[in-house]
């Protein structure tokens, strides 16, 4: 590494899962490319994670921790954190317990020099279960480019890519004022990547073979997944709301069907566990005072599953009023994971 500042910039939230922690910082160390500084933000580990992010550090002077000591508690935070504190011209955002191949920072660097006029790159990404890569897994996986309107997708909580695709330019983020929302505990990436489209910047995706391991546990579940309690209501409420504002900010009502969509496939993730009638009042509102018409559709399929609630399981009187928008949802889902799926087979 140069004695100025690094190239880049690589940003991790840390909360404890020490081995899993490890085995992403040696992914990171295993690469060609060595210029770079990595920020490893804690959250409030146990000594035991914090004694190994100490052992790297003595090791190798490019990792720096930093202790959150701000409130609130989250990876949010911690990622406004690092950003603060990065010094590269090209900044990445990881999670703490993925993996990415000795390629990933090399090809990612060489490709955004190579396109000066783009602010973001999107680069494909694969599945890490089992102690392997799966590259050739066509679910859980982001980054493809398969769609004329990604604006629509990300409406409709169907999500082109995420942030660990991504590359973007420092200056780009900072100039933008691109931050992480502190009040969200989930849809995070749907916020941010949607920030950085809203407010112009410019990006293209790069068609390589996939960089980044986004880790499934045993049960083929994505780890970070099933946030449905109900202390993330109010941050639903919040994303939903924020949503609308600046979509429709920008480009007014256009996409109100879209944004519909993206309220159903919240409602039925995070109700899973039972409906809350004061949750969804409170949602209805929301929605009919930005768009009327979607609203009252909204307020309908609430009514029902409430009628129904009197006759049958929650789970039924959820689902019966939705069919229609879960299978169209089902299919969609299915469609694109085909297409990526002869993306990768090419």
């Amino acid at each position: 590494m140069t004695q100025n500042k690094p190239t880049l910039s690589i940003i991790m939230p840390v909360f404890n899962r020490t081995e899993l922690v490890a085995t992403m910082v040696d992914s990171i160390l295993a690469n060609s490319f060595t210029d770079y500084e990595l920020i490893a933000v804690d959250d409030g580990s146990d000594q035991d994670t914090l004694d190994m992010l100490s052992c790297y550090q003595k090791k190798d002077q490019r990792i720096k921790i930093i202790c959150r000591t701000e409130q609130p508690k989250g990876a949010t935070k911690c990622r406004n954190i690092g950003l603060d504190h990065a010094q590269g011209e090209y900044v990445i955002f990881f999670d703490s317990d993925d993996i990415i191949t000795p390629s990933c920072l090399s090809e990612r660097v060489k490709s955004i020099r190579q396109r000066p006029d783009m602010d973001f790159l999107v680069f494909p990404s694969c599945t890490f279960y089992n102690n392997i890569l799966h590259p050739l897994d066509s679910k859980f996986v982001y980054g493809y480019k398969l769609h004329d309107d990604d604006i629509s997708y990300f409406c409709q909580r169907l999500l082109p890519f995420v942030v660990v695709n991504n590359i973007y330019k420092t200056k780009s983020l900072k100039e933008n004022n691109i931050r992480w929302d502190e009040q969200l505990k989930s849809l995070q990436d749907c916020d941010f990547n949607l920030q950085s489209i809203l407010k112009g910047l410019k990006y293209d995706y790069v068609s390589v073979y996939p960089d980044y391991g986004y880790r499934i546990d045993e049960r083929g579940n994505a780890v970070s997944a099933g946030i449905t309690t109900k202390k993330h209501y109010a941050s639903n409420l919040h994303s939903i709301c924020k949503l609308y504002e600046m979509v429709q900010g920008k480009y007014g009502h256009k996409y109100d069907r879209d944004l519909y969509k993206g309220v159903l496939y919240t409602f039925n993730l995070i109700m899973t566990n039972g409906i809350d009638y004061d949750f969804t009042d409170k949602l209805a509102k929301m929605v009919k005072s930005r768009s009327p018409k979607y609203g009252r559709l909204l307020s309908i399929r609430f009514q029902i599953c409430k009628l129904l609630g009197c006759l049958m399981s929650s789970r039924h009187s959820r689902q019966l009023p939705m069919a229609s928008y879960i299978l169209g949802r089902l299919y969609t889902e299915k469609k694109l994971e085909n297409r990526i799926s002869s993306m990768i087979k090419k």
